[in-house]
C-alpha cells in the first residue's frame, strides 16, 4: 500500500511528508472539531533522519514497516512527547533481544554505532522542537 501511495507524490518522500505536514498544520490542528493542541512527530523523526543522511534501507524493513532502527526513533519520540520531554540529553538504548523481535527482523541484535546514535539523538530532538519543519537534506558524499 505505502509503495503505491507514494506514487501520488512523484515517488518522493519529501513531497509526501510536506503534504502531510501542510494538512496537519493548516487544517487539522486549527480545526475546532478536532481540537488538537500538540502532535507526536513520529513521521517527522523518520523524515529528519532521512534528511540527515539515513537511508530508507536503514529506517524500513520494507515499504511500510520500520526497521528496528526506525522503531527506536519513533519509540523515543513517543516517549518524549507523552512525558512532556522537549529535548533528550541521551538515549538509554539497549539492544533488542532476538527472542522477542519480529520474525522478519534480522537474526542479530540491533546495536547502534556512534554515528547512528548521534543521528538518532539529533533527529529525535529536531522532531520534538520542529514537528512540521523539515531540515535541508544533506548532500550525498
Amino acid at each position: 500500500w505505502a509503495k503505491n501511495y507514494i506514487k501520488n507524490f512523484n515517488n518522493d518522500a519529501q513531497t509526501m511528508y510536506d503534504a502531510i505536514c501542510d494538512v496537519a498544520e493548516n487544517y487539522v490542528m486549527p480545526n475546532e472539531v478536532y481540537g488538537f493542541s500538540d502532535v507526536i512527530p513520529g513521521g517527522s523523526v523518520i523524515q529528519y533522519a532521512r534528511n540527515m543522511g539515513m537511508t530508507d534501507r536503514d529506517l524500513f524493513r520494507d515499504y511500510a514497516h520500520k526497521s528496528d532502527y526506525g522503531r527506536v526513533l519513533i519509540g523515543y519520540v513517543w516517549y518524549a512527547s507523552l512525558m512532556g520531554i522537549t529535548e533528550m540529553d541521551s538515549l538509554a538504548y539497549t539492544t533488542v533481544p532476538t527472542q522477542i523481535r519480529h520474525t522478519k527482523s534480522p537474526k542479530v541484535d540491533l546495536v547502534l554505532t556512534q554515528e547512528q546514535y548521534d543521528m538518532a539523538l539529533a533527529a529525535i530532538n529536531y522532531a520534538l522542537k520542529n514537528p512540521f519543519n523539515s531540515p535541508t537534506p544533506v548532500t550525498a558524499k
